[in-house]
């Protein structure tokens, strides 16, 4: 791992079993970081914002302590060598990049009992966060963020990456303007508990593409613990087409504040989705807009990964000019506010409902069978 020497680190002097002085390995050292406030607490993972005394640059720092699952997750080193591989494989793709809508992921440091992740700072939040702020959100500038979102995708598909674990709570913003999303890169620890629980509805979220769904409920139905890691590449980083359809669900929610595939129960993952996509575009807001729009919507939200666009493609689409709706001045949340906030708190809550899921399973009396 490359180090920085701007970046807040110190060198920890440790002492072995045999009394002899050796060098530790680097540890996070919070007295060169003027703390502003805590954004985010989720039971596995905190959120601070900060700014680092050293370099004087603003920086988000997400801190996950190992030690507080340790004592309920047996596989925590298991668990752990996940995380540090993810995060190394991100950090080594995000520093061949180079895109203002692309997170500057400045290092991470391992310690034994947690892991701290340190990147720039995007002072308005992810998605939810950046239109609940707005006093009006406008169709163009949703639209706008689709843009945004294809230009940016377009850039990482074509450098060989792929995200894999799109959702709302990934794109974030540096200002009020819809101009300034950026994605950010997967960083979550919650995906590998949920992976090692084997739980479909405790790894799945609503942006997750079909074909994932379907390797999700394969690997159950299977019982088998080798199908899940047999390519730990899709694993941490899926497929490119699974990308394109977690940004159509997240322009959904966007236009429309509805979390439309939010899924209940095991058999409801089993359902067919071409119900799902009806009642999504036979929507009263998507009606809005021209035809020409709900067309181009459909080629990114295809279930057939293979007949879904390109990123270049959709990039390549004027959605704005599309849509019809260059001039329209309605207020979308006033139409959808109420929706956007529960779907706002499905993907709050998610993380807590991880944390559930493990502490349930741990608890959860072990039945002999004869």
């Amino acid at each position: 791992m490359h180090s920085h020497t701007s970046l807040p680190y110190r060198t920890e002097h440790g002492e072995n079993s045999n009394g002899n002085i050796t060098l530790a390995a680097p540890a996070f050292d919070e007295d060169k970081l003027l703390i502003y406030r805590e954004i985010f607490c989720d039971g596995f993972s905190t959120v601070i914002a900060a700014r680092d005394l050293t370099s004087g640059g603003a920086v988000s720092i997400k801190k996950t302590d190992y030690g507080h699952l340790g004592n309920y997750f047996s596989c925590i080193a298991y668990l752990q060598r996940r995380v540090t591989t993810k995060l190394r494989k991100q950090t080594t793709c995000i520093r061949s990049l180079s895109h203002p809508a692309i997170m500057k992921m400045l290092d991470f440091v391992s310690e034994p009992q947690r892991i701290v992740v340190i990147t720039e700072m995007c002072l308005f939040g992810d998605l939810f966060n950046w239109m609940l702020q707005q006093h009006v959100v406008r169709f163009r500038d949703v639209l706008v963020i689709l843009h945004g979102l294809f230009q940016a995708f377009h850039f990482i598909h074509d450098k060989g990456y792929s995200h894999g674990y799109l959702k709302p709570t990934n794109v974030l913003f540096q200002t009020i303007s819809p101009h300034s999303l950026v994605v950010l890169p997967d960083l979550s620890v919650k995906k590998e508990i949920a992976h090692l629980l084997n739980e479909p509805l405790t790894t799945c979220q609503s942006c997750t593409a079909p074909e994932a769904l379907r390797k999700l409920l394969d690997t159950v139905e299977q019982d088998s613990e080798a199908e899940s890691t047999k390519n730990e590449e899709y694993a941490y980083f899926g497929t490119k087409e699974m990308d394109i359809w977690s940004i159509g669900v997240i322009t959904l929610i966007s236009l429309t504040g509805v979390n439309f595939f939010q899924y209940d129960s095991i058999e409801d993952m089993k359902q067919p989705l071409e119900a799902r996509l009806d009642k999504a575009f036979s929507h009263p807001i998507i009606k809005m807009c021209s035809k020409q729009l709900a067309t181009s919507l459909k080629l990114v939200l295809t279930i057939d990964p293979e007949c879904r666009i390109t990123a270049a493609a959709g990039a390549n689409i004027n959605w704005v000019d599309e849509a019809k709706v260059a001039d329209d001045e309605r207020n979308l949340l006033y139409m959808m506010e109420h929706d956007l906030l529960n779907t706002c708190k499905y993907f709050r809550m998610y993380g807590q409902n991880v944390l559930q899921d493990l502490l349930g399973r741990v608890r959860r009396p072990k039945t002999n069978v004869s």
